[in-house]
């Protein structure tokens, strides 16, 4: 059962199956049981027409005009449409075609790609300084786990890079899987411990490394013998330091599905600005979690 419900209907018998006695509805009554049906309400858009009026002045027989109202200026797209688009596009997946008809079927709008496309951009400038705010929070963090997948952006290989701490996840879109990534995004700040899988260009960013345990299992004596020094870094950080980096890899998740259906971006704003979407919601989800 839900914990909430929007409306509440109560059935209470009107006759004794037994005497064939009416039950007033002035007796009390206890439930007995409860059941929930569950629907979508109807889906539509909400349009505002918002039209400015002339007047003549009947004192000097000027035309008086009202001002361009402020829901007019810019964009006629509302803030939820903007939300529903962006969750769709960097969340789901769903390419400029595929979203186009979502809006043509579900709520009878026509859109154009390119105004998807603005609707993006606009997003991405909305959602930038809840993107500088994480990138603050993991430059701060004892311990940080990263990982990295390819990506196509331009026509090009390019990959997606996570760093998760226990106060933000952060996406960066870069052209490069080279270490320079790494010092970029944490500008100079040398955590506690790293975790990560045995990549080379993401060994020596911390105090300790801890490496990924189920990536060695294919090769576990080699493995083990070259980092010997990575496995139990766990152990000495309780509560603070996963073996698994799971986090990581669950992140990047929507970026691997991302590439798959789409085959990656046709220009690195739109790489970049999803990384920072992908940034905002995945620390605000961390966050929640935490704080219920």
């Amino acid at each position: 059962m839900s914990d909430r419900f929007d409306r509440l209907f109560e059935h209470r018998p009107g006759e004794c199956p037994c005497c064939r006695g009416a039950l007033s509805q002035a007796l009390p009554a206890k439930t007995a049981s409860e059941h929930e049906t569950v629907d979508l309400a109807e889906a539509h858009p909400i349009i505002e027409r918002h039209r400015r009026l002339s007047v003549v002045c009947p004192s000097c027989g000027t035309k008086v005009t009202a001002p361009m109202p402020e829901a007019a200026r810019g964009t006629p797209f509302g803030p939820c449409l903007h939300a529903v688009a962006t969750y769709l596009k960097t969340f789901q997946a769903l390419s400029y075609e595929r979203l186009q008809r979502v809006f043509a079927d579900l709520f009878r709008l026509s859109i154009s790609q390119g105004g998807l496309m603005n609707m993006l951009r606009r997003a991405q400038t909305r959602l930038a300084q809840g993107r500088d705010d994480a990138i603050s929070a993991l430059r701060q963090a004892k311990v940080v786990a990263s990982d990295e997948t390819g990506v196509r952006i331009e026509g090009t290989n390019a990959y997606q890079w996570v760093f998760c701490s226990a106060e933000a996840v952060v996406h960066r879109a870069a052209m490069t899987r080279g270490a320079v990534a790494i010092r970029e995004t944490m500008n100079g700040h040398r955590p506690k411990v790293w975790c990560s899988d045995r990549y080379s260009a993401q060994q020596h960013h911390a105090d300790a490394q801890q490496t990924r345990l189920a990536h060695l299992a294919r090769a576990i004596q080699h493995k083990f013998r070259r980092a010997r020094d990575q496995l139990l870094t766990f152990a000495d950080w309780p509560d603070a330091v996963e073996a698994t980096n799971n986090a990581c890899e669950r992140a990047l998740r929507p970026a691997v599905i991302q590439r798959k259906v789409t085959n990656g971006y046709r220009a690195l704003w739109a790489a970049e600005g999803e990384a920072g979407i992908r940034t905002v919601v995945d620390t605000a989800r961390l966050r929640s979690s935490a704080n219920p």
